[in-house]
């Protein structure tokens, strides 16, 4: 290979990288990464906090994360609490540490509790920083997917499928299953039940739907989908609106049938 040929190369290569949509590739999947990671640590804190301060109840895992990274049941801070949870709650949460049933712990024992919500707390809020990013960037590069089916099932399928392009020439029978490759797999392997849909479960006209219509709801909206990327990538023509339209008309066809 001569320097020409190398060069060219080299062009090519960056040419792809600088491609956006690999970016919201890396962000989605750091999202994803992120919620797990989250879970795990959330589950350690509260079997924590059983010993520490039992009482105390906050279901929301972002605001119980922030509690423990500002919480000292032995110096209560009344208006700092105020400030993250309103007067009432602050001084639901004093008056519960006062009468507390839980291990008085050390100094040293304390500030690692809160040095470990503190972290927790900074993962959800740089989780929701990457999920803006993901929103905004799937708005940008994909504005019909987005718009037919929402910035972040935008960005999952623009994932699953490796890029827009990629995306762009799938029919939408592909679609439909993307996500759902192990199920696929496994009905080709077994001749078990296809599956009939894959990640775009997600959608809510999906979601809470009727289990015996999800089938025909998937390939109602993997149609429109599939003609979204490809305007996405190909022609960049905004034609989401009589998308969307379509759908939701095929969607009461669809409701009125069961």
């Amino acid at each position: 290979m001569n320097v020409t040929e190398v060069d060219k190369v080299r062009s090519q290569l960056k040419k792809a990288l600088e491609k956006r949509d690999l970016l919201l590739i890396q962000a989605d999947r750091s999202v994803d990464e992120l919620s797990k990671i989250a879970n795990v640590m959330n589950e350690r804190l509260r079997e924590w906090y059983i010993v520490y301060f039992p009482e105390v109840i906050i279901k929301d895992n972002v605001k119980f994360a922030r509690f423990a990274s500002i919480f000292d049941k032995t110096r209560p801070d009344e208006k700092v609490l105020a400030e993250h949870f309103g007067e009432k709650k602050a001084g639901e949460f004093v008056s519960l540490a006062m009468r507390s049933m839980g291990s008085q712990l050390t100094q040293s024992d304390a500030d690692a509790l809160r040095a470990y919500g503190r972290k927790l707390d900074e993962l959800y809020q740089l989780r929701i920083q990457l999920s803006s990013y993901v929103d905004l960037t799937a708005n940008e590069i994909a504005p019909n997917i987005s718009h037919l089916a929402g910035p972040q099932l935008a960005a999952k399928l623009i994932t699953f499928a490796g890029s827009l392009e990629k995306l762009a020439t799938f029919p939408a029978s592909t679609v439909q299953v993307l996500g759902a490759e192990k199920a696929l797999f496994k009905h080709l392997r077994k001749n078990c039940k296809p599956p009939k849909h894959g990640i775009i479960f997600l959608h809510q006209a999906i979601a809470n739907a009727p289990k015996h219509l999800r089938g025909k709801i998937s390939r109602a909206l993997a149609a429109k989908l599939a003609i979204a990327s490809k305007a996405d990538f190909y022609s960049k023509n905004f034609i989401a609106e009589k998308l969307k339209k379509d759908f939701e008309e095929r969607l009461r066809a669809i409701n009125r049938s069961k």
